[in-house]
């Protein structure tokens, strides 16, 4: 089930958002930055990011699981926990955000992700653009390709 973050439910998209996020920026951030992003470093984050029109779901199984965010077109902070990954919890994840979304959906992913890269492509992204950030990584923008039926579908 997906519904939306709440302040019931605000600290453990928190959590899961910074047990994930840690995990997938463990290969180019400092120790001292990733201890940075603890879950109340992330509630704040999700709460100011809140206020500028970005909306956040959360994933829940037996327990929270995932969460996933979108402003406008803009897919963010798409993250499952490390040990409930390959379970095709990021696809529903993505899925739900990209039927709420008008049209061609886009996000930014760490080009040296190779996992979300992967995902992503799979799911009929495409690399649009490359910037160089923090002088040693590069994030890529990746829009989805809207298939002659679906864009068909939004046209009707």
């Amino acid at each position: 089930m997906i519904i939306n973050v709440s302040p019931s439910n605000i600290e453990e998209a928190a959590e899961i958002y910074s047990i994930s996020w840690i995990e997938s920026h463990k290969d180019v951030c400092s120790e001292r930055f990733l201890k940075e992003h603890t879950p109340s470093y992330m509630k704040r984050k999700i709460e100011d990011a809140i206020e500028k029109g970005w909306k956040y779901y959360i994933y829940l199984s037996h327990l929270p699981i995932g969460i996933v965010s979108f402003r406008g077109n803009e897919i963010s902070a798409l993250y499952v926990l490390p040990n409930m990954e390959r379970r095709g919890i990021g696809g529903e994840l993505l899925s739900f955000v990209e039927n709420k979304i008008e049209s061609s959906p886009f996000l930014w992913c760490r080009k040296e992700n190779y996992k979300a890269m992967t995902f992503y492509l799979k799911r009929g992204y495409v690399i649009a653009e490359e910037k160089v950030v923090g002088g040693k990584m590069t994030e890529v923008k990746l829009i989805k390709r809207q298939s002659h039926s679906r864009r068909k579908e939004l046209v009707n």
